[in-house]
């Protein structure tokens, strides 16, 4: 399998027979890089506690009131099932993180329900934090004379800056000013960057505008990791079988602006292939994980790092062996995006996945 390195290591330990990161390393490379400079947000962003009387659930309740579509999109999404949805809730019960909770439960334990909610995004002071309806000369433009509500409209809010935040932070146990690659559980805003859609906001593809009674709005459903048009759309899949032993599998990055897959350590692509006789059944099979691999021994030179499809645009090919595979056997292969509760051991085979799409799939006929 062609693998690209990033210099990403993570050190693993095994803890009554789950896999727990406990701590961040850096690595040396092949090739000597600069690290990326740390994401620094300065725009207002959500607090991870109010004050005690401040009435979350009462402001919200009077977001949704004004903004029913956008109300009702939010409310079947994952955002606002951060903090109750059951694989964060066992994944929380294994490692109670107060870092885990400021982004799953941010207006605080007594108010998990509500998840990251409107209040969450739009309120962190007192006005309501928004983007601006007209070009501006500066950072703020004066809000619309028809809200009920102060209005401070900031530019930087329709940037991944907003998403920040919540989608790219360290290891709890890095320092907080680190920039190394090693340093954080979820990068995606620095892929995001150094990819070819840097110019291009999350919210293009992940808060599509969608129609309303007022002519349009940026959709709150959130689309993402569990959206199957998404996430068939980011790569095209070629497969072909070179040989009778191989297999090989490419993937090209098509509409996505980031590595694929992103988020943390526990999303990544099961790509697989298997040799049945004319009865069916199964002679060989042979399998690769692509991910954000944490190897279990820090520093050890040449392990697989980061192995996902590349966000410069070129191709990712797998090789997979199917040495056992006779003349007449028909391959089926897959390309699955997988969603990792956890892993047993350091085998990426000894995972509990919560949830997969299939990417792509087909068969290639007998040599």
């Amino acid at each position: 399998m062609e693998v690209r390195h990033d210099g990403d290591c993570y050190r693993r330990e095994v803890r009554a027979g789950v896999v727990v990161i406990v701590g961040a390393v850096a690595v040396a490379t092949s090739a000597a890089a600069d690290p990326p400079k740390p994401t620094r947000t300065s725009m207002p962003h959500p607090r991870p506690a109010r004050a005690p009387g401040y009435d979350v659930a009462g402001v919200n309740a009077s977001c949704e009131r004004c903004h029913a579509d956008i109300a009702s999109e939010w409310r079947a999404s994952l955002h606002r099932a951060s903090a109750t949805d059951p694989v964060y809730q066992r994944a929380h019960a294994r490692e109670p993180l107060a870092f885990c909770a400021s982004c799953h439960a941010p207006e605080g334990d007594a108010r998990a329900a509500i998840g990251v909610a409107c209040v969450t995004c739009h309120v962190p002071d007192a006005a309501v934090l928004a983007v601006p309806t007209a070009p501006s000369n500066g950072t703020h433009v004066a809000a619309p004379r028809a809200a009920p509500h102060a209005v401070m409209r900031d530019a930087r809010f329709a940037t991944p800056e907003a998403c920040a935040a919540c989608h790219e932070f360290r290891f709890p146990t890095a320092p907080s000013d680190s920039a190394w690659p090693s340093d954080f559980m979820q990068s995606t805003v620095h892929e995001h960057a150094r990819s070819r859609s840097a110019a291009t906001s999350c919210a293009s593809c992940h808060m599509p505008r969608v129609a309303d009674a007022r002519g349009g709005h940026a959709s709150h459903a959130f689309a993402a990791s569990r959206d199957e048009t998404s996430v068939r759309a980011a790569v095209t899949v070629a497969a072909s079988r070179p040989s009778r032993a191989r297999v090989r599998i490419v993937l090209t990055p098509r509409a996505v602006g980031h590595a694929f897959p992103t988020g943390d350590l526990f999303r990544r692509l099961a790509v697989s292939a298997e040799a049945r006789d004319a009865r069916g059944q199964l002679r060989v099979r042979d399998e690769a994980f692509l991910a954000r691999h944490a190897p279990q021994q820090p520093r050890a030179p040449g392990l697989p790092k980061d192995d996902r499809v590349a966000i410069d645009g070129s191709s990712s090919t797998v090789w997979l062996d199917v040495a056992g595979a006779a003349d007449g056997d028909t391959i089926a292969w897959r390309v699955v995006y997988q969603r990792v509760e956890h892993l047993t051991s350091t085998n990426d085979r000894d995972a509990v996945v919560e949830g997969e799409i299939v990417v792509a799939s087909g068969t290639l006929e007998p040599r």
